[in-house]
């Protein structure tokens, strides 16, 4: 496994406190080879711009942070994150649906509900308890 991307790269968009981004290099490039690479015809500049502003996403989703806590002397103080669902929660994710104009990863998460209705009129009258 290779990543197309790089700490210095992602550091270039985000700012964050975050030491080791190797985590989310590696899920970013995850995703983009086998959710979205398989199905397109990207060139590899692109994918590594998708697979950065990815990483980015994850990152600013708050998921390095979710047990985060501070204290000062006898004050302390636990942070919590809410993770959003889908990539248009953050300005990183949005740009990643933007670079993919297949559609693919925008559709990430969510799940199509289908269902139907019969009209009563179709129903035979004893079915209808008449």
């Amino acid at each position: 496994m290779s990543a197309r991307t790089t700490a210095e790269r992602i550091r270039e968009i985000i700012d964050t406190e975050v030491i080791d981004l190797t985590l989310f290099i590696n899920d970013a490039y995850l995703i983009v080879s086998e959710v979205l690479e398989p199905s397109v015809d990207y060139s590899e500049a692109r994918l590594e711009m998708i697979e950065r502003y990815f990483a980015a996403h994850l990152i600013a989703s708050g998921i390095s942070q979710l047990a985060a806590s501070e204290t000062a002397g006898p004050v302390s103080e636990k942070k919590q994150y809410h993770l959003a669902n889908n990539l248009r929660s953050t300005m990183y994710g949005q740009q990643v649906v933007a670079l993919d104009s297949s559609g693919i990863l925008a559709s990430l998460g969510s799940k199509r509900k289908t269902f139907s209705i019969e009209s009563l009129d179709s129903v035979d009258d004893t079915l209808r308890g008449y």
